[in-house]
């Protein structure tokens, strides 16, 4: 609360700072539900103190700071900001207000109200001359060359006249994570939301970075000829002919928004019409668009409520910030902030652990939040995140909430920091760690047994017919495993009891889990779901060592072809989590061994070969034909790749192997090479 001058002046200082770091920066220090109720106190005391109001109040101007680096434009008509309302209450007071400015009857158009970077698009004789941010309102950045950038920005539309057509630069909740995933693995700070991340990008000096983004533009007004003119670029009477030619041949917001959507720009969801009398039509909409939020793919923080005339625009006139006939209705705040308690790991169906925070509960969007995802401990690590720590944390969907920022000035020195785990918290086996994932490879861990059984059971495993997800999850449900192992103990008469059982599909179970006995080693092997060892790898590492593997050395992985560090590391972890395992599993399998074939003379002999196209024979018969006679079958070309056999309707893997130089055999050529009698 805001008591004094000095309290005032303090108060405008801090929006000041929380501007700069929210616009100008694009890095915000707080929350939007935190920066609007100290602008409505500051507001608030302006109102009874008018003349003491510094001039430099964040409430005498309108939207972003213009940054030096970019070409100025001034807007050919004002760009405005909006009154915000956050209650029915604050809503009704609105409506009063508008209906004092007219006698005359009115109704309300209503559209989304996207969070995202505000841009005027300038069109003249059908053609995209520029591109403008909001700026201070009356003058912006030119962004042009950035907006070309954006797919759903037409360069031209079926429209000669002269026309501003406003709209917001917008990121998917999709793409926003993507975004920040790719970020965090060039070390670089990800953005705290989708609309920092959309500003981010639209205000990049090189054009070619804003292209590499997946912006969207969604118009939402027009600036020339509806709005107030701000420039001399066009003549006041050319401009007043042309406003209202175009108000007699759209008379209403929702009529001009529709033409606007027909030149091919992207048409936002639940747009609508409500008699300024029936308010209950209103609050409908408003309800209606805080049920579909999460099912939207951009960010929604309210709707826009328009007077819907556009003769009466004028007649309401403006503030000095905003329309008088048009309002922000604002939804509950999907961000806030909070402490972080304590962090617990979570271990997930495939083993990857997961740090959770525990959160000072905080109500966001109508729902109390008490646990956020920290993403991985790299992460954590990035960010100095600590147990005591203030953080900003978003909610949106049903999904776990996301922590977006530490705030650290408000730090007092007691926080904790948090550990890496080195063991399970589930079954306590040690665990995996190779930076951003960490897992318990543990094959009889419970947090990841059902898992386990369903890749055990694959086809490219041991190919266990009639064990899939459902089965596999209800033997662990019925507590008839609780170890891989356990599958080989399973009787028809326990399996008969179980419901969508009957003997028959008992026991043609029962058959195809004794028919795993004598499989080929690399299935084998490939069933464990060790880390990073696949098909390929699993019949390298039995052509080398055979079903015991597992008693090797480590360092003589290193030999086989492809074999890294990760992968190494991997095995031996692997190794010494599950030996014994192992070793029962083989003694229940009896994996054969691959046999020792000499092979002579080929022509493929140790070269690295890959396939591409629709082959004459099946694409997996020609690959175990080609490892038979010594090549090595990759599913990528690369610089090492010797050979890529092409088939019909070939790919991308042919261009990339013609630029890197790489061999080229048709399919017949490959055949000649292998002879007849090897073919066969």
């Amino acid at each position: 609360m805001i008591g004094s001058y000095e309290d005032y002046k303090k108060a405008v200082q801090t929006l000041k700072k929380w501007a700069y770091y929210y616009y100008v920066l694009d890095n915000p220090l707080v929350t939007d539900e935190e920066y609007d109720k100290l602008y409505k106190e500051v507001e608030k005391w302006e109102k009874t103190h008018p003349d003491k109001i510094d001039p430099t109040s964040p409430t005498r101007r309108v939207g972003d700071v213009v940054l030096d680096e970019f070409k100025k434009a001034k807007h050919i008509t004002r760009m405005w900001s909006m009154e915000d309302v956050f209650d029915k209450n604050e809503f009704n007071e609105w409506v009063n207000r508008v209906k004092k400015l007219s006698s005359k009857k009115f109704t309300f158009y209503i559209e989304p109200k996207f969070d995202g970077a505000s841009l005027n698009l300038v069109y003249k004789d059908g053609k995209l001359l520029r591109a403008e941010t909001r700026g201070n309102g009356e003058i912006g950045e030119d962004v042009t060359l950035n907006a070309k950038t954006i797919n759903s920005i037409p360069l031209e539309i079926n429209y000669k006249e002269f026309i501003e057509i406003r709209g917001e630069v917008l990121i998917s909740k999709k793409d926003f994570e993507k975004l920040n995933e790719e970020r965090v693995k060039k070390e670089e700070a990800p953005f705290a939301n989708p609309r920092n991340a959309a500003a981010g990008s639209l205000r990049q000096l090189d054009p070619k970075i804003t292209a590499k983004r997946p912006l969207l533009f969604y118009p939402w007004g027009v600036g020339y000829p509806v709005e107030v003119l701000n420039s001399n670029e066009i003549s006041e009477k050319k401009y007043n002919e042309d406003k209202q030619k175009f108000i007699n041949k759209f008379n209403t917001y929702k009529n001009m928004m529709d033409f606007i959507y027909s030149l091919g720009f992207k048409e936002p969801p639940k747009r609508g019409e409500c008699d300024s009398e029936d308010l209950d039509c209103v609050y409908k909409k408003y309800d209606e668009f805080i049920e579909i939020r999460d099912e939207i793919p951009v960010m929604l923080d309210g709707m826009v409520v328009k007077v819907n005339e556009l003769n009466l625009l004028e007649k309401f006139g403006y503030t000095t910030k905003f329309p008088k006939w048009m309002v922000a209705f604002k939804f509950p705040a999907v961000e806030k902030e909070t402490i972080i308690e304590d962090v617990i790991i979570q271990v997930g169906r495939t083993g990857v652990l997961t740090p959770v925070a525990i959160l000072k509960p905080v109500e966001i969007g109508g729902v109390i939040v008490e646990r956020a995802t920290l993403h991985n401990f790299d992460e954590i690590k990035r960010l100095d995140i600590r147990i005591g720590d203030h953080v900003i944390v978003i909610r949106s969907g049903d999904v776990i909430p996301k922590i977006t920022k530490v705030l650290y000035h408000k730090r007092k020195g007691t926080e904790k920091s948090i550990p890496r785990p080195t063991h399970c918290p589930v079954c306590r086996a040690e665990v995996l760690d190779e930076g951003a994932l960490i897992k318990c490879q543990n094959l009889s861990c419970p947090a990841r047994i059902v898992n386990t059984i369903i890749y055990f059971a694959s086809k490219n495993c041991l190919d266990i017919d009639g064990l899939g997800e459902s089965v596999a999850r209800l033997l662990y449900e019925k507590n008839l495993i609780k170890d891989v192992t356990d599958l080989f103990h399973l009787e028809v008469e326990e399996l008969e009891k179980l419901p969508g059982f009957a003997r028959k599909k008992a026991e043609n179970l029962i058959n195809a889990i004794k028919k795993t006995k004598g499989s080929e080693c690399w299935r084998f092997v490939n069933s464990l779901g060790i880390e990073h060892i696949g098909e390929v790898a699993s019949k390298k590492i039995c052509e080398r060592f055979g079903v015991e593997f597992y008693k090797i050395d480590p360092a003589e992985f290193y030999k086989i072809d492809g074999f890294g560090p990760e992968m190494v590391k991997s095995i031996e972890e692997f190794v010494r989590v599950n030996k014994n395992r192992i070793e029962t599993l083989i003694k229940y399998i009896e994996p054969k061994n691959p046999e020792v074939k000499e092979v002579k003379n080929s022509p493929f002999l140790d070269k690295r070969v890959v396939l591409t196209g629709t082959m004459s024979k099946p694409r997996e018969e020609i690959k175990e034909l080609l490892e038979s006679l010594g090549a090595h079958v990759s599913n990528s070309v690369s610089k090492k790749t010797d050979f890529l056999i092409l088939g019909k309707d070939a790919g991308s893997k042919l261009e990339k192997a013609e630029k890197l130089g790489v061999k080229i055999l048709k399919e017949e050529e490959m055949w000649k090479m292998i002879g007849e009698e090897n073919a066969d």
